[in-house]
């Protein structure tokens, strides 16, 4: 499944009770959760089954644990983007057999998947965007309005490469960036 679209992002965001007693952490984390759960990384350069994501959701809520809504924005914002950071690099993504370099030919697809790494510098980019756009913000209750968008943003702007073996009788590695899009 892609990830949800952004209107689903955002209307769910906005029936979220961001109140600051006690039950924000929980609530941010599990509407995040929800858009992220089913999220397959599908890279313009890679075809077929081509990810698997497990978000690190509990490394997420532990990061805004101390997170009030009402805090200073600069605070909050960074508070939120480091968590997201640290999820990300805590989380796991693995291109599956059976990906491929289109067109799909035995040269180009996939046999065995040796490893699937999240780019650090594009973990970097996304967190430096997503605060630099929060604050831009005018904050809405509190809040940065934006956040479900930033959010987004930020997943989809999160590469990772791919290696392994093709399916040709002589094993020739393949090295695949892949980038998260709609």
């Amino acid at each position: 499944m892609a990830v949800d679209a952004l209107a689903t992002w955002e209307d769910t965001w906005e029936n979220l009770p961001l109140d600051a007693v006690g039950a924000f952490p929980a609530t941010v984390t599990n509407w995040l959760d929800a858009r992220v759960v089913n999220f397959t990384f599908n890279p313009a350069s890679l075809g077929g089954p081509v990810s698997a994501f497990t978000w690190a959701k509990a490394t997420f809520q532990a990061g805004i644990t101390n997170m009030i809504p009402e805090l200073d924005q600069n605070i909050g914002v960074t508070i939120l983007a480091n968590a997201w950071r640290d999820a990300i690099n805590a989380s796991t993504i693995n291109a599956l057999v059976g990906s491929f370099l289109p067109p799909d030919t035995p040269a180009t697809r996939f046999s065995v998947v040796s490893s699937t790494t999240i780019d650090a510098a594009s973990v970097t980019a996304a967190r430096s965007a997503l605060i630099a756009a929060l604050l831009a913000a005018q904050p809405n209750l509190g809040f940065p309005f934006p956040v479900p968008t930033e959010l987004r943003t930020a997943f989809l702007s999160v590469t990772y490469t791919a290696t392994g073996l093709h399916s040709l009788v002589i094993p020739v590695s393949l090295t695949v960036p892949g980038i998260a899009v709609l």
